[in-house]
């Protein structure tokens, strides 16, 4: 939009997360010359408690056998897992 002389415009960005952390710059230019501005996005993450998706289950094995228990676990942050 151009009212005397001046626009204003806007850079939009939606469902914002971590990746869009950063510095943003703007860019102006006109034949008598230019400016630059800055700005800094920060995003607070969302904390969600750790949520078991998939539980272990109970295994039987024979001796010497392998086994494995798996598990998913869900968070923000990413949860630490421990055994």
């Amino acid at each position: 939009m151009q009212v005397n002389g001046t626009v204003t415009t806007s850079l939009t960005i939606t469902l914002t997360n971590p990746d869009d952390i950063g510095t943003y710059k703007v860019h102006a230019k006109n034949p008598a010359g230019e400016d630059t501005c800055t700005a800094k996005l920060n995003v607070q993450i969302k904390k969600e408690k750790p949520k078991f998706i998939t539980k272990p289950t109970d295994k039987e094995v024979k001796e010497t056998e392998d086994v494995v228990f798996e598990t998913v676990v869900e968070g923000k942050p990413i949860p630490n897992v421990e055994w």
